[in-house]
């Protein structure tokens, strides 16, 4: 058995606040979306083309994180290397992850 060696690394922390654009005020127990992307199956090497049942499942994977934030608008949430969108209510910005310990991100509602 020829085993790879597994790596832990620390998190980052993406932190942030939920604020009104028009007065940009808090938003109180707001909700943030985090999600990572993977690849669908045509993306991956050596990947047979897939049948027309097989193309539902084709859609990009996704890992989503949805945080509520505090009476301040504050939200947190730990998450490791990656490309990611981060947003509320419909509106998403990419962020990329990589060795940082923090990354803040303010989130804008209409």
């Amino acid at each position: 058995l020829n085993l790879s060696p597994f790596v832990l690394k620390s998190a980052t922390r993406v932190f942030g606040q939920i604020l009104r654009k028009t007065d940009k005020k808090p938003v109180a127990n707001g909700v943030a979306f985090v999600f990572q992307f993977g690849q669908g199956v045509r993306a991956q090497k050596d990947a047979k083309t897939p049948t027309t049942v097989d193309k539902l499942m084709d859609e990009t994977p996704s890992v989503p994180r949805i945080v509520r934030a505090d009476a301040d608008g504050r939200f947190q949430v730990f998450v490791g290397p990656g490309d990611y969108a981060i947003g509320t209510n419909g509106m998403f910005e990419k962020i990329s992850v990589t060795d940082q310990r923090a990354l803040e991100r303010n989130l804008v509602v209409p």
